[in-house]
């Protein structure tokens, strides 16, 4: 297809306002830059996040969303490898190459960038890749699968990241702490690391309603009307545990039901003035527990995890609740908050 210069519609965040709809010019892109046509756009629970707290990487004015997938309209004379009409997942977090984290490859990038946070993300019509995203960011091609389902890459990335952090090895036993996408995609991810025993624990009984309808788990619990710790004391512990929701006590409960050298994983953050948590740390000590964080994902994990969902696309089709335009934002971002959903996408280019 042949792309002319035109608007964009983007939403934008704007301090002390919230998001707003935004017309803007595409500007001609550089020889080092490409064009992405936005077709959909995961909203994530940290863009609610962000909403409701705000974050210190994101500016007054910035277009948000970071689970992206598009195709290409256009490519500068000096990339390589891509061409118009290729369909695209493009990830949220860029590593510099640069600094002696990533020379090293022993820890996080120290100056690293993500679409959403430091630069303009998929909230829009169109998005400019810049040269080097193009080289070492997240950005995959894809094929027979639609454009909803590939915007699943990005949070999927995140979820193979958390296993990569808690070392992974021979666990009978896993409990996921948070049934929204995160909760499920761990779940599956569990099933292909061959864990026999998958459970999973929320605390609205209307999405418990929805783990019946995925065949993988063992038991699932219903947290405002089952006594965790009464099944604990008959089945015991937990060998890995994931906490994929922002609640300080599910962090303290990882703590108190994980097994004697069992590994927690605190996969969702907290709110900035609900970071400090009480725990007691002897358990961990006596234990010889592993407490351990993840945040993000790589550019490698986001290949993966397109491969994942390229061989498992009825599954993640079931990820997606519900799909807005841009114009109805409002509303998605509503139903982005309700329990009962997964996935809302947002699709820039449809009315």
């Amino acid at each position: 297809m042949n792309f002319t210069n035109h608007n964009s519609i983007s939403l934008n965040f704007f301090e002390n306002e919230g998001l707003k709809i935004k017309e803007n010019e595409i500007i001609e892109i550089n020889e080092d830059q490409m064009l992405v046509k936005v077709m959909s756009c995961g909203i994530c629970g940290s863009d609610i996040k962000i909403l409701k707290y705000g974050n210190s990487r994101v500016t007054s004015g910035r277009i948000m969303g970071h689970e992206i997938s598009g195709e290409v309209v256009k490519v500068g004379t000096y990339i390589k490898g891509y061409k118009i009409g290729d369909k695209v997942s493009v990830g949220a977090d860029i590593p510099c190459m640069e600094c002696q984290s990533c020379i090293s490859k022993k820890s996080k990038c120290e100056n690293d960038l993500a679409y959403g946070h430091e630069l303009d993300g998929g909230f829009s019509q169109y998005i400019i890749l810049n040269s080097i995203h193009i080289k070492n960011g997240p950005l995959e091609k894809f094929h027979n699968i639609d454009f909803d389902v590939a915007a699943l890459a990005e949070p999927l990335a995140c979820c193979l990241n958390g296993y990569e952090k808690v070392n992974f090895k021979n666990y009978d036993s896993v409990l996921i702490l948070g049934g929204g996408i995160i909760g499920i995609m761990l779940s599956f991810l569990a099933t292909i690391k061959k864990i026999p025993k998958i459970y999973i624990a929320d605390i609205s009984h209307e999405r418990v309603k929805k783990f019946k309808n995925f065949e993988f788990f063992t038991h699932y619990f219903d947290l405002n009307n089952q006594d965790i710790y009464e099944w604990k004391e008959k089945n015991g512990n937990f060998d890995l545990i994931f906490t994929a929701n922002n609640s300080p006590l599910s962090q303290k409960q990882a703590i108190e039901l994980i097994n004697s050298r069992g590994v927690v994983n605190f996969f969702g953050g907290l709110p900035k003035e609900q970071s400090y948590v009480e725990i007691n740390t002897n358990k961990i000590h006596y234990q010889e527990s592993i407490i351990t964080g993840s945040h993000g994902s790589s550019p490698k994990q986001h290949k993966e995890a397109i491969r994942i969902i390229e061989n498992n696309s009825s599954f993640f089709q079931k990820l997606i609740s519900k799909k807005y335009s841009i114009s109805d934002f409002e509303e998605a971002f509503e139903e982005a908050t309700n329990p009962e959903n997964f996935k809302v996408i947002i699709n820039p280019n449809i009315n």
